[in-house]
């Protein structure tokens, strides 16, 4: 009687390179999809603190008119010898020039526990952008970002730009850039244009 034969043959050591080859492949195609999944999620979260932040402006700006202070509250921050120095695209008609401010992700901090921002470089653009928006935003994060809002002397909003890593202020080849929304994309920089920065 012959007994059964017990068969010691394991894998070929062709048979694990290949199986290896294939789960280094997943592992790089899984890791690359996830990598673009979380820009992409930080991008859309950007783009939508942009237009909260918008929407923050526009209603306190409303507020303003309707009790004929925003000409004082705008010359608060920025008075006419101070204007120059904040123009972001001139205009011979000073009701279409554009102005700019920003701010950066530890300012914010700073504005809560009433540190004085009558010093340093950019002092009106902090405390015009928190004085802005403060009011309407419920969720305090948004505001630890940099963020750079465009503005005209009647109080239009032209664009409001929103980042966690790049600081947006007047020479950012981002701000040069927005028209290029691959730019924008890439580094994670949320934007909100609004009718008139098309115009």
């Amino acid at each position: 009687m012959t007994g059964l034969r017990q068969s010691n043959k394991g894998f070929t050591l062709v048979e694990l390179v290949v199986v290896m080859t294939l789960v280094s492949v997943l592992a790089a195609v899984t890791t690359m999809s996830l990598i673009k999944w979380q820009r992409y999620s930080k991008y859309q979260t950007q783009q939508e603190n942009a237009e909260i932040l918008y929407m923050a402006a526009r209603n306190k700006i409303a507020q303003l008119r309707a009790d004929n202070a925003l000409t004082e509250f705008i010359d608060r921050y920025y008075p006419e010898n101070n204007l120059k120095n904040h123009i972001y695209k001139n205009n011979s008609d000073k009701s279409k020039v554009i102005y700019y401010a920003y701010c950066w992700d530890t300012d914010y901090a700073s504005y809560k526990n009433n540190m004085d921002f009558s010093s340093g470089a950019n002092k009106s653009g902090k405390a015009f952008i928190f004085e802005l928006v403060d009011e309407y935003i419920r969720d305090a994060k948004i505001l630890k970002n940099h963020i750079c809002i465009m503005f005209n002397k009647n109080g239009d909003i032209y664009a409001i730009y929103i980042s966690d890593s790049c600081k947006l202020g007047k020479d950012s080849k981002l701000i040069a850039d927005s028209i290029k929304p691959e730019k924008l994309y890439d580094n994670c920089v949320g934007a909100y244009l609004s009718e008139q920065a098309s115009k």
